[in-house]
């Protein structure tokens, strides 16, 4: 229902390929670089991996530790073609998380459903991810 506490925006959805999932979503604990405003940044509280084909669901929240600038924690070494002076680079963060994700019952797009797999970062309700039985819940 609209205008519910559960829909207060707290949670960031990312997209998320099998190894970045399984290397830094897990393996890390952390995902990285992603464009997030100051407001967003001073509201998010989870981040939820959606992992695309052939899962395509969401499945995992972790619980944000810190969210900082990418060329400011050291992530940077471990890519020898990033520049931070890069338009395409500039002010995009790291988000640590405090600690390991905690799968969840998947997610899942709808087939035919109303709302597309994420592309990129979305942001919604961690109590509407729990609760949807598909993104059309969600969003």
């Amino acid at each position: 229902m609209p205008g519910n506490a559960d829909d207060a925006i707290d949670t960031v959805v990312v997209p998320l390929h099998p190894v970045g999932f399984e290397a830094v979503f897990l393996g890390e604990m952390r995902f990285y670089a992603i464009r997030i405003s100051k407001e967003m940044r001073e509201e998010v509280k989870f981040v939820a991996a959606y992992r695309v084909a052939s899962i395509s669901a969401i499945t995992h929240i972790a619980i944000i530790d810190s969210i900082e600038l990418w060329n400011e924690v050291g992530v940077v070494d471990a890519y020898p073609g990033y520049s931070p002076y890069r338009s395409s680079n500039r002010d995009r963060y790291v988000i640590s998380f405090s600690e390991a994700p905690v799968a969840i019952r998947a997610v899942p797009a709808a087939k035919d459903g109303r709302v597309f797999p994420p592309q990129g970062p979305r942001y919604a309700s961690r109590a509407r991810i729990e609760a949807a039985l598909s993104l059309d819940d969600v969003w």
